[in-house]
């Protein structure tokens, strides 16, 4: 930081003979709590340049702040930042990767006018992102997101995970991502150590909905239903406008016998998106086994969501 300012200070005490053990410790405790508050100081520092004067990772950061906030007027404005920073410098790989993001969610909240054609370009920026750096692992992990959310090849998505961890094993977005993956494919444990290895890894992190997701949806994996709408509810209390968080609550609930609950969250879905049909989101929803899959599409039904 320019300024000089201090970010954060913390101790930690331990023995000499686990110092090894303390370092890990120490980075990873870094990692997660410096990185969040560099990107708010980076941010607030975009937002005072004049558009003139901005560079694409300028963009990128104002970029990134409208995408999360799901809001459908603010994601428009999303893509336009992306899609200049691509514009800037087209040899930045973190815009090709969250442009490819942008096209994740606007099929994931239900925005897209032509899921397929979306599928398609998202794999062609996380791609591109991937060409211009071989070993950049948020590149990595979107390509592996985008072969397991948008085209179920979950044995590819895997391999994306694994070089983007290999790349960068203090990568939060690698671990919590490719915990998604694991949920779908039915493995449970693999899927909620991921989740909460990402969490551990960026704890103060603004998007903190984003990971709790993949936490509550590595739970409902593992038909540990309490958990997952602990972490849904936190996630939707963090973001209410995150649909997949939303459809996880309400299968979640559903699962539980808490129909109630459940039918309210099904409102609350339907008040975000009216044009929601189960049939419709179905060929989308990525469990990998047939049982699982039909089984939650039956939940949201069940909590009163048209078929």
């Amino acid at each position: 930081m320019k300024s000089g300012s201090v970010l954060w200070s913390d101790h930690m005490g331990g023995i000499l003979s686990s110092i090894f053990d303390m370092q890990d410790s120490i980075a990873t405790k870094v990692v997660g709590t410096i990185a969040p508050h560099v990107r708010e100081a980076e941010l607030a520092r975009a937002v005072m340049k004049r558009p003139e004067n901005m560079d694409a990772y300028d963009l990128l950061l104002q970029g990134i702040d409208l995408l999360y906030r799901m809001d459908s007027e603010q994601f428009v404005r999303a893509r336009k930042f992306l899609g200049s920073a691509i514009e800037t410098d087209s040899r930045y790989p973190p815009a090709y990767a969250y442009a490819s993001l942008w096209h994740i969610f606007n099929i994931g909240q239900g925005w897209s006018a032509d899921p397929t054609l979306d599928a398609y370009q998202a794999w062609q920026l996380a791609s591109a992102a991937v060409d211009r750096d071989a070993s950049n692992s948020l590149a990595l992990a979107i390509c592996g997101h985008v072969k397991s959310f948008l085209f179920h090849e979950y044995a590819a998505a895997t391999s994306y995970f694994e070089r983007a961890i290999n790349c960068s094993p203090s990568h939060a977005w690698a671990w919590a991502l490719s915990s998604g993956t694991y949920a779908y494919m039915g493995d449970a444990k693999e899927a909620v150590e991921r989740a909460e290895r990402g969490i551990a890894l960026s704890p103060a992190d603004r998007h903190a909905f984003y990971y709790l997701s993949f936490l509550g949806l590595a739970h409902y994996a593992g038909e540990s239903y309490e958990a997952a709408v602990d972490c849904d509810r936190k996630a939707v209390g963090q973001n209410p406008h995150f649909r997949a968080g939303l459809r996880v609550l309400i299968a979640s609930l559903v699962a539980l016998g808490r129909l109630e609950e459940a039918q309210g969250v099904a409102r609350a879905l339907l008040a975000e998106q009216p044009s929601f049909r189960v049939s419709v989101y179905a060929p989308q929803c990525p469990w990998w086994d047939n049982e699982v899959r039909e089984t939650f599409l039956r939940r949201l039904v069940d909590a009163g969501l048209p078929e």
